[in-house]
């Protein structure tokens, strides 16, 4: 009887050990084709600056710095200065929530293969809104000079956190709607207007853009692509020098359409993160021109937020703060974070919040809440956790950058349920939701012991010999199809230490979703000072679509897209939303690139 409870115990031993959860097996890293520092051999970038006075009944009102227009500038280093020298440019639209270095890895890779493998010169325009002018990041220069990243976090917080003076600069806070109600008037006429100034600022003849500039975007950036294509600078559709689809060579999208305008309210629920509810316009007065001037009148008089956020949950200090953590993920990615542990989140009790929702519904076997904070994490897991498809609960955040390491995981509620249940989301968007399943730590840091939970790249979860990114006991957390984006290229692109640039937009203007809403597919938009004149030629311009296949646009059951696209469409393999701009170039071994060989082709094609 003893031998057989001897064995009885043995055999639940090894059982119970055996059938625990643990932490996933990762592969070696695949080899890289080229380097970032070959890359940089070749190619720079930096910030040009166009000084573009707002009108006067906001200069007023408005910061100095919103004056000007901001845009990054990739080229080869012994290029002309002169854009109208290159072979071929392209002018990069940003998305809702987003800013012109999301443009500065793919950018980047362009301009080395254009010059490595077709002997080539292009260059590329990352465009940042210019409600951009508002953000304070004047700190993260002086922050990654650091080489200690708990000193950085500490910098970070004493400046953020508790506005204390660091080297002579003042954190003012974040601005609340009394503060900013210029933005009332950042809509789609001063973006568009702007495109306009930037390629008659660098490329000033019509005939060098009709031969050579690409123009195009992400996610919403392909809905202004297809503005810019009908827009009429001076509003005389008779005069079409001026006319934007008179001025390139041919457009692109990033897991977008570059559609008919018509179809534009029902495309738009598909790119922006708010349903029509929250303008306070239903349905069914669409068409009405009075439901677009009841919604400005609204936002000029206080009534609707003039940014986009959820207040309380996903506000500006939330999107503030990605940037705060690149800075220290870039001085030590593979470090513990610090910066959570010791920022003192009650005075930003959003930022708080959002570190619970990213670990939804969820209690410790202790009780406590679960957050980000109960774990130990190192840096770049941080981003990981906010952007990566297998972590971040919000559809349009989905980058395929690998997965966490270094401890037990397990499935857990996603935030979109929860996030349906919130006021500011009573029509929840399709791009909230992520089709991969969600996952979280299990083993939290009680006392101390807790794992290091690390982050294992694109290359590291899983080879082209051994596809599947499993634990010991079979369970398989994510796939070599389903990750492309290398995490240091996503986290240098956060924050470019070279430019002050960053990813995240802290303040887009609520007025862009109400133009192309309720505005530009309607008549009544010429009226309101929005020249789309031309929306019967966007069909005559050469396009090329690239289309995620875990992104945000509807898909059949063929892989064909739901909405209404161009005849010349590639659906990329388990890409999600942010992937198309960071397709990992360089490791052929391990992953065959679609997006930056095809755009480069197309553009050979019909540059002329």
């Amino acid at each position: 009887m003893n031998r057989i409870l001897f064995y009885t115990v043995l055999i639940s031993s090894v059982c119970l050990s055996a059938c625990m959860p643990s932490a996933p097996q990762t592969v070696d890293p695949s080899p890289r084709a080229w380097t970032d520092a070959e890359v940089d051999e070749l190619v720079t970038w930096n910030k040009v600056t166009i000084h573009k006075p707002l009108p006067d009944a906001l200069k007023a009102k408005a910061p100095e710095a919103c004056n000007y227009i901001n845009f990054l500038r990739i080229k080869l280093k012994d290029a002309p200065v002169e854009s109208s020298k290159a072979d071929a440019v392209f002018m990069m639209m940003p998305g809702v929530l987003e800013g012109a270095t999301a443009f500065k890895y793919i950018g980047r890779q362009m301009a080395y293969l254009a010059k490595t493998q077709h002997n080539k010169n292009v260059e590329i325009w990352g465009m940042d809104r210019r409600s951009n002018c508002l953000e304070d990041v004047s700190i993260l220069d002086d922050v990654e000079q650091l080489t200690d990243a708990t000193k950085a976090g500490e910098m970070l917080i004493d400046y953020y956190f508790k506005k204390v003076p660091v080297k002579g600069k003042r954190f003012n806070g974040i601005y609340d709607d009394a503060d900013v109600s210029f933005l009332s008037e950042f809509g789609i006429q001063l973006a568009t207007e702007d495109m306009f100034s930037v390629m008659n600022y660098m490329m000033p003849q019509q005939a060098d853009r009709q031969k050579k500039l690409f123009v195009g975007g992400h996610s919403l950036g392909g809905i202004h692509t297809s503005v810019f294509l009908s827009w009429d600078l001076d509003g005389d559709e008779e005069t079409l020098e001026d006319a934007g689809y008179n001025n390139v060579a041919g457009a692109f999208g990033f897991d977008t359409t570059l559609a008919d305008l018509s179809d534009m309210p029902d495309f738009a629920t598909q790119i922006i993160p708010f349903g029509l509810g929250n303008l306070g316009v239903g349905a069914t007065e669409l068409l009405s021109p009075g439901a677009y001037k009841k919604t400005v009148d609204k936002l000029t008089q206080g009534q609707l937020p003039l940014t986009t956020s959820i207040e309380g949950v996903f506000d500006q200090f939330a999107l503030a703060f990605m940037p705060l953590f690149s800075a220290v993920a870039q001085i030590d990615p593979k470090g513990e974070n610090t910066l959570l542990a010791t920022a003192p989140l009650e005075l930003q009790p959003s930022l708080e919040t959002l570190l619970t929702l990213f670990q939804p519904l969820q209690t410790q076997s202790d009780g406590r809440k679960a957050s980000m904070k109960n774990f130990r994490l190192t840096n770049e897991a941080i981003i990981g956790a906010f952007f990566d498809d297998d972590f971040a609960p919000i559809g349009f955040l989905g980058t395929s950058l690998g997965h966490m390491k270094g401890g037990a995981l397990k499935p857990k509620n996603t935030l979109t349920n929860a996030l349906a249940k919130l006021p500011l989301f009573n029509l929840l968007a399709p791009q909230l939701a992520l089709s991969d399943i969600q996952y979280m730590p299990t083993e939290h840091n009680l006392n101390g012991n807790g794992p290091l939970y690390g982050w294992a790249n694109f290359d590291e979860v899983a080879s082209k010999a051994q596809p599947e990114y499993k634990d010991a006991q079979g369970k398989v957390y994510t796939t070599a199809e389903d990750e492309m984006a290398d995490m240091g290229s996503f986290i240098n692109s956060l924050h470019d230490r070279k430019t002050n640039l960053n990813f995240t937009e802290w303040y887009f203007p609520t007025r862009l979703m109400v133009d192309i809403v309720l505005a530009v597919p309607f008549k009544h938009a010429v009226s309101s000072g929005i020249n789309v004149l031309h929306q019967d030629r966007i069909a005559d311009v050469p396009k090329i679509e690239f289309i995620g296949k875990d992104g945000i646009l509807p898909l059949n059951d063929d892989d064909e897209v739901l909405i209404p696209t161009s005849d010349n469409v590639v659906v990329l393999p388990g890409q999600n939303h942010v992937d198309p701009m960071f397709e990992v170039v360089n490791a052929p071994e391990r992953h065959t690139a679609l997006t930056v060989p095809m755009l480069l082709d197309f553009s050979m094609k019909h540059a002329k």
